[in-house]
């Protein structure tokens, strides 16, 4: 099971301005459907991840309305990408990138870390302090031959006073094999994403 997480000391956001132009984006897709073998690489550009974390994230439609999760500062989507891109050590592989991308969204998605602005004095967590999702208290990684790639395998978060609903994204994380949420305050639906996630056990 996974340790708690441990208090340190606060972290600013991001002081860099972001790029006054984006390129045109496809429409995301809803899943990790048909994606490249081998190590498809990306440049670590804002745009570029922004794309890519659109990718896994898509869009949501309320009241006949289309919401874009990345318009909202504060969502968990927009503070896990803002965080792998400021502060975080992105891979150049895409499909580690989803993967990375999708673990800290479910974190920011299960915690009030950071829920208000980038520069509040919030208590910083064990987690964001390290740069890479895999070095997180909880979740574990391996390095896998047969895709020349590092994949996330286990996150438990047992006791850790988590909240709210598990994202969709934790359907990137195909080779994910122990999830342990047990006894914190879930709520909603289980995301049908999860039950594709056929190495889970």
């Amino acid at each position: 099971p996974i340790s708690a997480p441990i208090s340190a000391s606060p972290t600013l956001g991001p002081t860099s301005a972001h790029p006054t132009e984006s390129p045109a984006t496809t429409k995301p897709t809803s899943g990790p459907t048909n994606l490249p073998t081998g190590r498809p690489t990306m440049v670590p550009e804002y745009y570029q991840m922004l794309k890519a974390a659109k990718y896994v994230s898509g869009t949501t439609e309320r009241s006949g309305e289309v919401l874009d999760p990345f318009d909202n500062f504060t969502s968990p989507q927009s503070l896990a990408f803002h965080w792998l891109y400021y502060e975080g050590n992105p891979p150049h592989n895409i499909l580690e990138f989803f993967e990375q991308y999708a673990v800290a969204v479910v974190f920011f998605s299960l915690t009030e870390i950071r829920q208000s602005s980038w520069g509040s004095t919030l208590t910083q967590d064990d987690f964001t302090a390290i740069r890479q999702p895999c070095g997180w208290s909880g979740v574990r990684c391996a390095y896998n031959y047969t895709s020349n790639m590092t994949h996330v395998t286990e996150v438990k978060l047992p006791m850790r006073g988590l909240k709210g609903p598990i994202p969709k994204e934790i359907g990137f994380l195909p080779y994910l094999t122990k999830l342990d949420l047990a006894e914190n305050e879930i709520a909603g639906t289980i995301p049908d994403a999860i039950y594709n996630l056929q190495n889970l056990r």
